[in-house]
């Protein structure tokens, strides 16, 4: 009697050995060998000479080798000018021991600066829709949230986006004010609280000011809160 083969399961078998089996051509196999070797050893050195720096000055490093360009993606976490300056030294040095072993590629570096939404007008305008909807608190008590969270953010430092490119504008002043039915009182009138904190001169050329104007509606009536933060530009 003849023997059935299953043709299926005997291509998959071959599929699959081809797949495992690495092939090896003349002597590619120990170039690419060495050629990742290199690659490896420029990576170790790479995360050494940041490590040098700080720790949390980078939040993730990833290399990638795409045509003749050795792309290098760095995120940096911090804002710090003095530590900016050694890492651009350390990139030129990098860039040498590259050229030396690597002829045939270049290195393509891409700098990328974290931008997070805290202390900005989103994180504040969520941070009082959520006081309102979640928490269920009153304008007033709303209001006093915000003056303790702010006080602690005064002289902090960020990164700010413009047409002339990335600049460090550090927080000096900041002036809240509440108008409308915020308070369980007997008088029907619109009252108005204000709360100011640090230096709020708007007059010198080297200030930035960042405005949030949030309407809220209660059971108490309507109320609007009106927040200026005032910035200066980082030169140190």
């Amino acid at each position: 009697m003849t023997k059935k083969i299953n043709l299926n399961s005997k291509y998959l078998g071959l599929s699959i050995k081809c797949f495992l089996n690495f092939q090896n051509y003349g002597n590619i196999n120990s170039l690419f060998s060495k050629y990742f070797i290199n690659l490896f050893i420029f990576y170790i050195i790479l995360k050494k000479y940041l490590l040098l720096i700080q720790n949390n000055f980078f939040s993730f490093i990833e290399l990638f080798i795409s045509n003749n360009f050795l792309k290098l993606n760095i995120n940096l976490s911090h804002t710090n000018l003095f530590k900016l300056k050694i890492f651009i030294n350390i990139l030129s040095k990098l860039e040498k021991i590259l050229i030396l072993n690597f002829s045939l590629l270049k290195l393509k570096t891409l700098v990328y600066f974290e931008k997070k939404n805290f202390f900005s007008i989103i994180f504040v305008k969520n941070y009082i829709n959520y006081l309102i909807l979640k928490m269920n608190y009153f304008p007033k008590k709303i209001f006093n949230f915000l003056i303790i969270l702010f006080k602690t953010m005064l002289n902090k430092q960020k990164i700010s986006f413009s047409n002339k490119g990335t600049k460090i504008i550090k927080l000096n002043g900041i002036k809240i004010q509440l108008k409308g039915r915020y308070d369980l009182t007997k008088n029907s009138m619109s009252k108005i609280l204000l709360f100011k904190y640090g230096k709020i001169n708007s007059v010198s050329l080297n200030k930035k000011i960042e405005f949030l104007n949030k309407v809220i509606y209660t059971k108490l009536g309507k109320s609007s809160f009106k927040i200026w933060f005032f910035y200066t530009f980082y030169k140190g």
